[in-house]
């Protein structure tokens, strides 16, 4: 396979066209499902879903977000800036409503993600490192499953990169342009999901290296700091208001994400929290054999500008994930992971050309290289024709790592008697982690698979249809909720908002801690008529039940949930 200079760069091209589509195609997967029973995360998607249908009913105000939850209010929730649901609502106006039009929202933001990651990776990297970087990012399963979801992570994640991208640029070059498209991309990350403000730390780490201490305050670098800030800041001043006067929060005044003391002197707590912020890591980001290989890849070759760069970055998400290990800890919480993967995808790209350069062959290599991405893919194209892969994810793990270990190790040995050549560890180890790339593309593409065609909230979904004729128009209901308060007494988001969109109906959450008849009562004499009890609730009320099948009649029982009139009394 020795291509001529021409030849050579249509072959690349040809390659780079083959990943952006593979990442178009597989993050369109799914892009056509409602929400209804099919959506992945619950409370979020059901939340921003009714976002855009009250901004199309009631206004398209984007300073005045409203939710369903709102008992007897008007809804006013304090979130962040509402830039999604705004514009799917805009997207109503046009078309009619369809919670498709979201998630194509979503998807735009998801493609144009794909294109800049790779402006980035091509910036940093050899070509062929780059091109790796490209097929993991593309290939990522937390990359993918935002890429459609009615969530702000996908819109998050385009400005999140494109600020890295813009920020490096503007170091290098001093240009005003790339300055202020830094600046634009860093204001619209953080106005759009706070929490990626810790790209901050990235921007101070390359700052120090290039400029020294005395570059932080250089007056580009101070306005910089505050212009990118200053959105978010005005934003959040105005939303809080909504939380002091209705009480209404999405996760942002109504749950403490810190780490603080009180975790730190329950060790039993905090390790288990690092233990599930590890293993998201390492299932459903780094990949285990990228999360074992990453940080040896970045000592080994960590005085490189695109190696200080990839750590500094990882520095910066890694300092994010602790100070809010009470979120980013949490299995729930998956999704908060996708800011690690373009620092992931970076780092083993850096690696792919490091083990390229010592192995050699490079050709076989990059063609061994597009086969188990071709796998990875395979992977998630089969489940989406055919349904659930017939191996079970731990058989298929193994087997993969083994294959691309004994495909990895042939580099390691001379074409004769078996003996190393001059070099040979060098090359062993180069080998090794050829290897556990290689492992990777399949990796991704079985749990990408694995996360398609969510049913996990499909019961419950059935008993909000069979409930919605039950319910009279215009009636406030009371649904089940979450805990208020966590294992150490900290506030937790508890307001659960599928039920309220799925029936089209306002009300109020009643908090699983708080699953009494006083409870109920309480609900009911604001004006709750309905109240609909999940059955998950009944694991640590098992009588609830029939406490309230004493004292309210029971409109109807479901399997997952049951409904009960609350205004009239037996």
């Amino acid at each position: 396979m020795n291509f001529g200079p021409m030849k050579k760069k249509a072959w690349i091209r040809a390659l780079w066209i083959a990943v952006l589509f593979a990442g178009a195609g597989l993050r369109a997967l799914d892009l056509g499902r409602p929400a209804d029973g099919r959506i992945r995360e619950g409370w979020r998607e059901a939340d921003y879903a009714a976002l855009a249908r009250n901004f199309d009913r009631e206004g398209m105000d984007i300073r005045a977000p409203r939710i369903d939850w709102r008992g007897d209010g008007p809804g006013l929730a304090e979130m962040e800036f509402p830039l999604v649901p705004w514009l799917t609502a805009c997207l109503y106006r046009v078309f009619g409503p369809s919670e498709f039009l979201g998630r194509v929202v979503s998807y735009i933001f998801a493609l144009l993600t794909l294109l800049v990651f790779s402006a980035l990776a091509r910036s940093l990297l050899p070509e062929s490192g780059a091109l790796f970087a490209a097929a993991f990012f593309a290939l990522a399963p937390l990359s993918v499953r935002v890429s459609n979801s009615l969530q702000p992570e996908s819109a998050m994640l385009f400005f999140y990169v494109a600020a890295a991208l813009a920020f490096r640029r503007w170091l290098a070059s001093g240009s005003a342009p790339w300055y202020l498209a830094a600046l634009a991309a860093t204001a619209g990350a953080v106005l759009v999901k706070v929490p990626s403000a810790h790209i901050g730390l990235l921007f101070v780490l390359l700052i120090l290296e290039v400029r020294g201490w005395r570059g932080l305050f250089q007056p580009s670098v101070v306005a910089f700091g505050i212009l990118a800030l200053l959105p978010a800041a005005v934003w959040s001043l105005h939303a809080h208001r909504y939380w002091l006067l209705y009480g209404n929060s999405l996760g942002v005044s109504n749950e403490f994400h810190w780490i603080g003391w009180d975790l730190v002197a329950r060790p039993r707590l905090l390790l288990e929290a690092l233990f599930r912020l590890v293993r998201i890591e390492a299932v459903l980001a780094a990949m285990i054999p990228g999360f074992l290989l990453a940080p040896f890849v970045l000592w080994a070759r960590r005085r490189e500008a695109a190696a200080k760069f990839v750590i500094f970055w990882l520095g910066a998400v890694a300092a994010y994930y602790i100070l809010t290990i009470r979120t980013t800890g949490d299995y729930w919480a998956s999704y908060y992971h996708v800011v690690s993967i373009p620092a992931l995808a970076l780092a083993f790209g850096l690696a792919f050309a490091g083990a390229e350069n010592r192995l050699g062959r490079r050709n076989a290599l990059r063609a061994v290289a597009c086969a188990a991405f071709g796998l990875g893919a395979a992977f998630v194209a089969a489940r989406a024709l055919f349904g659930p892969l017939p191996l079970r994810p731990a058989a298929a793990t193994v087997l993969i790592i083994a294959a691309a270990a004994v495909a990895g190790g042939l580099w390691a040995f001379r074409p004769g008697p078996g003996e190393f050549h001059p070099g040979g560890w060098t090359r062993f180890v180069a080998a090794v982690s050829a290897a556990a790339l290689l492992a990777l593309f399949p990796l991704e593409g079985a749990q990408a698979a694995k996360d398609l065609h969510p049913t996990r909230y499909a019961a419950l979904y059935e008993c909000a249809e069979a409930f919605r004729p039950l319910i009279a128009e215009g009636a406030l209901i009371l649904a089940s909720g979450g805990s208020r308060f966590d294992e150490t007494g900290k506030r937790v988001a508890y307001n659960a908002s599928y039920f309220f969109y799925w029936l089209d109906r306002k009300g109020f959450n009643l908090p699983a801690d708080d699953q009494t008849l006083e409870g109920v009562a309480a609900f009911a004499r604001r004006g709750a008529r309905y109240f609909i009890l999940e059955d998950e609730i009944l694991k640590s009320r098992p009588g609830f039940k029939d406490e309230l099948a004493r004292v309210y009649p029971l409109l109807a029982e479901r399997p997952s949930a049951s409904l009960f009139r609350l205004d009239s009394v037996r």
